[in-house]
């Protein structure tokens, strides 16, 4: 009887999470889905850049602590 309660409750706990691994998580799923939108509307790819987002990242983290979303007035020279 106890196999049976604890085989239940692993195939829950498996069920449960099958959705979250199936989630799309990676930057190139996200772009994948980005470009497959543009693509409907005539619009060229994009292509993902480590060095701007890591520039982003690091903004992100620089404002996060005061919770106001401010863009920096040199931005598109940064990048």
């Amino acid at each position: 009887m106890m196999f049976k309660i604890s085989l239940a409750i692993f195939c829950v706990i498996g069920l449960a999470t099958v959705h979250v691994s199936l989630a799309q998580n990676s930057p190139q799923d996200y772009l994948n889905a980005h470009n497959a939108a543009r693509a409907q509307v005539g619009v060229g790819p994009l292509r993902w850049d480590a060095k701007v987002a890591s520039y982003a990242r690091n903004y992100v983290e620089k404002l996060k602590g005061s919770c106001k979303l401010v863009h920096q007035e040199d931005l598109m020279v940064r990048t």
